[in-house]
This record gives structure tokens, sequence and C-alpha cells, in this order.
């Protein structure tokens, strides 16, 4: 028998159930550019809402990214990993090498 619930992992797609209301109130206040703190125990699921929202958002304005901050060791160690994040957003032009783009400067 194939096991529906799926736990002590992030859950998307069909393993992802019951929290359309909590997903409708994420995805409202992002919209709505709602600065939104969730509290609650560990493995309850916050993680999975977060994710399968982020998966479901689709609006060209608004970037998604998703950073886990649980295992970073200090300051520096959370402006690299999102840099890292952030980057991964860009569109592909800015990603190339600043040595390969055209040289526009006039010396």
């Amino acid at each position: 028998m194939e096991q529906v619930f799926a736990f002590g992992q992030v859950t998307l797609g069909f393993t992802f159930t019951n929290r359309e209301w909590e997903k409708q109130r994420l995805l409202n206040n992002i919209r709505g550019r709602i600065h939104t703190l969730l509290v609650s125990p560990r493995r309850w699921g916050k993680s999975s809402l977060i994710k399968q929202v982020g998966k479901e958002f689709n609006s060209q304005e608004i970037k998604f990214c998703y950073l886990d901050i649980f295992s970073l060791k200090d300051e520096q160690d959370f402006y690299c990993q999102y840099a890292s994040v952030i980057i991964k957003l860009l569109p592909q032009k800015w990603k190339m090498p600043l040595a390969t783009q055209p040289n526009t400067l006039k010396t």
C-alpha cells in the first residue's frame, strides 16, 4: 500500500494536503506586499507551505525565492547564501561574467 502522507521532509504536489486556507492567505499577503512571519513548532509544515506557495506563485513582477537560514553560521554566511539565491533569479544576460560583455565605456 502506498503511503499517503510524507513525514520528516518537505512535501509538494499530491502529498501536500489540507492547507488551502493557509496557502491562499500567504499568497494574498505576498501579492499585497505584507510581511509575514510563520511561527509553529518544528515539523509542522512551514517549509512545505512556503515552497508550495512559491511553486504556485506566478507573478512576473515579484520573484519568489526560498532561503533556509537554520544552518547558517553568521551574518556573512547569510549574505553569501542570500546573494546566491538572488543571482539564480536574475535573467541569464546578467549572469554573464563582466569580461564577456561588450565594453561600452570610452577611455
